[in-house]
């Protein structure tokens, strides 16, 4: 009987990632490669068992690995049987398993999204609770961790989110309350009159008049979006008035009481909502003229809105949670230029990451150039 030969090590490397991880790799004479991550144990395993090759030849990895991580891996098994067959082909990850190994920090950006959705922006509790999941990855993912998620990723990744956060009972029951308590008491709010009332009641038919008579206004006459939707929908209140109450000589002070209602109307209808503010920015578009996105343009024109979304940011978040002040401003910007873009402009999810970086660099910029940045500074300081 012959003695069976152990595989010798050809090439042996560790890598430290900003955590403190360590991942191990080695390489033997027969070709094959063993892992180990520290964050799973001491462990090693055959690189074989951890990877799978989709059909477009991608090395599907089945731990979450991080950006300088996956570059390690990548340049370790370059030159191996175990190398991409493509040179732009890299290792990818399983999001699911960063939610396992990150939930104390997911359960952070959930806590920093209850405090920004507002419940008036759903119809139900569990709109209300998605809104706050959607914010949650995209911060967690996007900011925190620097790996793009597209909108079909969040949908996948929802129910495991859900259900981190159903396991924290004290965070999960503290946000139910707080959309119970804030939908009764903005429904007792806005029925206040007679003609409240009537509107409330007819929000199929009142669209119908928003959705007939929009385009007889000029988007090019407003200087926002904002303010081109309120006309939109004062327009309507008068012809809706004249035609189905039969009242129309409204006073100023009444269309404005109603135009909250109107627009809870108007956001029921997504569809809708979404059609006024294509036509609103594709008019806008064509009259610039310009070299720059439509997008770009726009918040040039909305730097008074953007510092409301700045003031906002940097008075929610907690300096303690950051390491520095780049850190923390650069939280600001993020979370500012997210919100911004969702309220504002809206849009598809992808379309908003499309223009995210090169607005965040606006942001940033228009930050360090404004007064602004010496108030964000002092609560830095005030509040370590």
């Amino acid at each position: 009987m012959g003695i069976e030969m152990k595989p010798k090590v050809v090439r042996k490397a560790k890598f430290t990632n900003k955590y403190g991880e360590e991942i191990t790799m080695v390489l033997f004479d027969d070709g094959d490669v063993n892992f180990r991550h520290s964050d799973f144990g001491n462990e090693f395993f055959p690189i074989k068992s951890l990877i799978r090759k989709d059909s477009d030849g991608n090395l599907m990895f089945k731990v979450i690995l991080h950006q300088e991580e996956k570059e390690f891996v990548n340049n370790f098994l370059r030159d191996t049987k175990y190398q991409s067959e493509s040179d732009s082909q890299a290792i990818t990850e399983s999001r699911d398993m960063f939610f396992r190994r990150r939930q104390g920090e997911f359960l952070d950006d959930v806590l920093t999204s209850f405090e920004w959705v507002e419940v008036e922006e759903a119809d139900s509790f569990e709109e209300y609770l998605e809104l706050i999941l959607r914010h949650s990855i995209d911060g967690f993912f996007g900011y925190r961790h620097d790996i793009l998620v597209t909108s079909e990723e969040i949908d996948d990744l929802l129910p495991f989110a859900l259900q981190i956060l159903r396991d924290d009972e004290r965070l999960f029951r503290k946000i139910k309350l707080n959309y119970l308590h804030n939908s009764r008491r903005n429904f007792d709010e806005t029925i206040t009159e007679s003609k409240d009332r009537f509107l409330m009641r007819r929000e199929l038919e009142f669209n119908k008049y928003v959705n007939n008579h929009f385009g007889n206004v000029n988007p090019q006459r407003f200087d926002s979006f904002e303010d081109y939707l309120k006309y939109v929908l004062r327009y309507a209140i008068m012809i809706f008035f004249t035609n189905v109450a039969d009242e129309g000589d409204l006073k100023r002070d009444e269309m404005e009481e109603l135009i909250p209602i109107a627009l809870h109307h108007l956001e029921n209808n997504r569809d809708l909502y979404n059609e006024i503010k294509k036509e609103y920015f594709k008019e806008i578009n064509s009259e610039q003229g310009m070299n720059e996105s439509k997008e770009i343009a726009f918040i040039k024109r909305r730097m008074d809105a953007l510092l409301d979304y700045i003031e906002a940011s940097y008075d929610w978040l907690s300096p303690r949670r950051f390491g520095n002040f780049d850190e923390f401003l650069n939280r600001v910007v993020f979370t500012a230029t997210r919100d911004f873009l969702a309220d504002e402009m809206g849009g598809e999810y992808e379309e908003q990451l499309k223009i995210r970086d090169e607005l965040e660099s606006i942001v940033l910029e228009f930050i360090k150039n404004h007064p602004i940045y010496d108030e964000i500074y002092d609560h830095y300081v005030a509040n370590q």
